[in-house]
């Protein structure tokens, strides 16, 4: 009677795990598309505010812009202070954002505010990506804006995650989402 009940039990308990695995992976996939969402907005609006102003609509991104793509930047729209996005040379080596539960809730490059939570089951890095398609930056009316998403799961496995090998070709295997998308000078 045991076995019977041990065996009859053991299916739909497999089956609530991995439905709970999956719903925590399928919330790590959204985090990250709208965090990769928020940074192409970020780029418009810096567009928008820039021919408003009258100046060129690129000023204050250069630092994520390249003619062939290469070059990183990370972009901190969220934190207390609008930083300036500043060069990581590539996803790899970008930053990782780090979350703060206080009473914004938010993924944050600022580490002066409130310690960050120990809570917090994802480890994501955020790479922007501008390239003028071959054209140089004054001269540029189209760019293509590429944002990388990577994070890896803390809790998956037995292996501690650290920036080290939550890296793209690591033994912690992170998740990737890419948005793209092509942004015109609208004057």
């Amino acid at each position: 009677a045991v076995l019977l009940l041990t065996t009859a039990l053991a299916g739909p308990l497999t089956i609530a795990s991995k439905g709970i695995s999956a719903s925590v992976a399928a919330k790590n996939q959204v985090t990250a598309f709208f965090l990769a969402q928020d940074a192409v907005e970020y780029i418009r609006y810096k567009r928008d505010t820039n021919k408003l102003a009258g100046s060129l609509w690129l000023t204050g991104l250069e630092p994520c812009i390249s003619t062939d793509g290469t070059v990183a930047c990370i972009i901190d729209s969220t934190g207390n202070e609008l930083i300036p996005p500043s060069s990581c040379g590539s996803l790899v080596s970008c930053s990782r954002l780090r979350y703060y539960e206080d009473a914004k809730s938010r993924f944050t490059y600022d580490s002066v505010s409130t310690p960050p939570s120990t809570a917090s089951p994802i480890f994501l890095r955020r790479a922007v990506i501008i390239n003028t398609l071959g054209v140089p930056t004054n001269s540029a009316t189209e760019v293509s804006i590429t944002i990388n998403i990577t994070w890896c799961d803390v809790t998956s496995g037995n292996t501690a995650i650290t920036d080290s090998n939550c890296r793209i070709g690591s033994t912690a295997n992170p998740h990737i989402v890419t948005v793209r998308e092509n942004l015109l000078d609208w004057q």
